[in-house]
């Protein structure tokens, strides 16, 4: 379950990473 866990919080990160640079763009 952490290893599913890590990847999901990732996929979020990544997704709000995303969104943060249209943000600022």
């Amino acid at each position: 379950e952490l290893g599913g866990h890590d990847v999901g919080n990732m996929l979020i990160l990544k997704a709000n990473e995303k969104h943060q640079m249209k943000i600022f763009i």
